[in-house]
């Protein structure tokens, strides 16, 4: 799909040159000498250091607790403390430091609509803890009428500790509720919430349809508006490159929503210029997506490239996603430096040269700084997968990549591994979380890093 061409740059890390999707020459860093780091196959690791200021360190295994499969996990930075974060992992666990990721305590959510992975925190400015997920009502998982039939949203005004019994957000009966992800106004508190509805989830029927939907509360997630659909042009619901997924709501400087998803081999784009209240008459079309947002990854088996979308400043919009071209799989970034309105050509985001396979790829932009940051996964010939935090300073124009693991690890494709990693980024404090798996057993890993003392530089800070 693309060709390399490297450049020495200075001590320690290559310019990596690429051609984007069609075909323009664009560039990132890539750290020359990897990291020195213990094995990972310790049990209970008391964590490493792959690079200065930085910490690694296991938080959660599978089967270590009740609802706990240690995988899609999802992190919150409370807004004015960055030594507190919490991250929610499936089914139903949460894991709560206050040192800065040195230290961490879990436990098991319990809400009467039911807690059924696809984990989604946010903290609002005001330090109240929101706590997204799928429903189970009746409790009777895949084999009841229950499961997703609505999205749940709980929250906490002790970082975690406790938790209200939950609020249904698009309680649509008989339609299926799902793939859920929020963005939170700073100035306002105002929730934004997106998901994928579908008639029947994972019916074949040319009849049954998907589509993105949008809700906002006002109230500190008490209550919420009716849903209103975002996606014009409606998918299937076999759960496939057909179906509308992968819609994560981004809020600009200027209050703008923007929304990007994926379907039928394509990634397309709403907007709202009045914090939710109207929307575009009609989705545009933002980029092709050749091969669609599923993937099949060798020793992994599905994988997805949906979209993850974030804003800087008041006009640029980033959507970094997934290609998958003769059984190679891509991840792209894709700007709009205008509100929306205009795209520019997707150009190639690779970790590491050389790898056969990149996905899961996920962003977070600091307010403070305006920085880009990125979590991603890479796989070698040898089917080996190793973690990557990125990192770009220049609106994106470059990146510096960096692993997190030593030699990577391998999966077993009969074990659930989830869809998606995640990472947060506050006034220079970096957390990223991500899925491990070794000898069949998933575990969740966290990254603390703090970006000043990494990269020896004290960045401006934006208002």
């Amino acid at each position: 799909m693309t060709s390399a061409f490297r450049f020495l740059v200075g001590t320690g890390f290559w310019l990596v040159g690429t051609l984007d999707l069609f075909g323009t020459a664009a560039s990132s860093l890539f750290p020359l000498r990897m990291a020195s780091v213990p094995s990972l196959s310790v049990p209970d690791s008391l964590g490493y250091s792959p690079f200065p200021g930085a910490l690694v360190r296991r938080i959660a295994a599978a089967r270590s607790g009740p609802g706990e499969w240690a995988c899609e996990p999802a992190v919150a930075v409370h807004p004015t403390n960055p030594a507190q974060a919490v991250v929610g992992t499936v089914l139903s666990r949460i894991h709560r430091t206050g040192s800065l990721g040195a230290q961490w305590e879990s436990q098991t959510v319990q809400s009467p609509f039911g807690v059924y992975g696809d984990p989604v925190l946010a903290y609002g400015p005001d330090g109240r803890l929101y706590y997204f997920h799928l429903s189970d009502s009746d409790g009777k998982g895949w084999k009841g009428e229950g499961l997703l039939d609505r999205m749940v949203v709980q929250w906490s005004d002790d970082n975690g500790e406790t938790w209200s019994s939950g609020v249904g957000i698009g309680y649509r009966p008989p339609k299926d509720q799902d793939k859920e992800w929020v963005c939170i106004d700073p100035r306002t508190g105002h929730l934004h919430l997106t998901w994928t509805e579908f008639d029947v989830y994972g019916s074949k029927k040319s009849t049954h349809r998907s589509r993105i939907l949008y809700a906002k509360s006002t109230d500190r997630g008490a209550s919420w508006t009716s849903p209103t659909v975002l996606s014009l042009l409606e998918g299937d619901c076999r759960d496939d490159d057909g179906t509308t997924e992968g819609a994560v709501p981004a809020l600009d400087n200027r209050g703008r929503l923007h929304v990007v998803w994926s379907r039928d081999g394509k990634l397309w784009y709403n907007r709202s210029d009045d914090a939710g209240g109207t929307w575009l008459a009609k989705e545009h079309l933002v980029a092709a997506q050749p091969g669609g947002w599923t993937f099949s990854i060798p020793a992994l088996g599905r994988a997805n490239g949906l979209p993850f979308t974030v804003c800087r400043g008041e006009e640029e919009v980033f959507t970094l996603f997934g290609t998958q071209q003769n059984d190679f799989a891509r991840l792209w970034t894709v700007v709009s430096r205008d509100q929306g309105e205009h795209w520019q050509t997707p150009v190639e985001f690779r970790p590491e040269p050389g790898c056969q396979n990149a996905f899961f790829g996920a962003l977070s932009v600091d307010p403070a700084t305006q920085h880009l940051h990125a979590i991603s996964y890479a796989q070698d010939s040898e089917l080996k997968i190793r973690t990557y935090y990125s990192r770009s300073t220049d609106a994106g124009r470059t990146w510096t990549h960096l692993p997190l693991q030593a030699s990577g690890f391998t999966t077993q494709p009969e074990v659930f591994f989830g869809d998606y990693n995640h990472l947060e980024v506050k006034n220079g404090q970096v957390y990223a979380v991500w899925t491990e798996q070794y000898n069949g057993v998933n575990s969740v890993w966290c990254l603390s890093l703090n970006e000043v003392a990494l990269f020896g530089e004290n960045p401006p800070r934006h208002p």
